[in-house]
């Protein structure tokens, strides 16, 4: 009785091991305006979760991020109640990354004018506040994605932000870019004078001196049509 127990342990054993093999994927470069336009509206979230039965040493660099971005999403719609799914939230970072660096590691995710840095540009400031590396741009995209949780947890309680209206890819993106309007309605002005406003003029698509979420979200959309 007990060699035919053991041998049911050991025949499934084999199968689930049989099963478990690393996953086929489509996207396994950088060119994330390539990817998205080829796969990754497509991804189901059992593929996204196949990324989790592995560690980082059985995947890519590129795999790496794309299963701590995963991670990230999860543990935010969870800890938050974010009305959105996994998925939904995960392909919202992602754009949100892409829109930021270009997911670009090194000298050219520098921003030179303003020295911001990295996988969400961490200005000077945000970088002593929440003890950042100064070197965070040189890190692996995988690596970066765990100051950006932390960031974005900060930003959530710092400006007390309602998440139940946190519910699409430019209220991801204003975490970053202006935290204090994530929370706010579409055609929330976000900027209409002074530095800021000049800064990202480029926003302004109907040039009335205003900067909408509705403009910024246009934009960022414009490198997936």
């Amino acid at each position: 009785m007990i060699r035919l127990l053991l041998s049911l342990l050991l025949v499934t054993i084999c199968a689930c091991s049989t099963n478990m093999q690393k996953p086929n994927l489509i996207c396994t470069t950088n060119s994330y305006v390539k990817d998205i336009k080829k796969c990754e509206h497509m991804f189901k979230v059992d593929e996204l979760n196949c990324l989790l039965r592995f560690n980082k040493h059985d995947l890519s660099d590129w795999d790496n991020f794309r299963k701590k971005t995963f991670l990230m999403a999860v543990n935010l719609k969870n800890d938050y109640s974010m009305p959105m799914s996994e998925v939904f939230l995960y392909d919202a970072l992602m754009k949100t990354f892409y829109a930021e660096c270009k997911f670009k590691i090194g000298a050219g995710a520098i921003n030179k004018v303003s020295d911001a840095r990295g996988l969400i540009q961490w200005t000077r400031r945000t970088r002593k506040k929440l003890n950042v590396p100064e070197d965070i741009h040189t890190r692996p995209l995988a690596e970066q994605v765990d100051h950006a949780d932390q960031y974005f947890r900060y930003k959530i309680w710092a400006h007390k932000m309602d998440v139940c209206k946190i519910d699409s890819v430019i209220d991801i993106y204003c975490i970053v870019f202006a935290p204090a309007r994530a929370d706010k309605p579409i055609d929330y002005i976000v900027y209409s004078k002074g530095k800021a406003y000049s800064q990202n003029r480029g926003y302004d698509t109907n040039r009335d001196h205003k900067i909408t979420k509705r403009e910024i979200e246009e934009r960022i959309l414009r490198h997936y049509d």
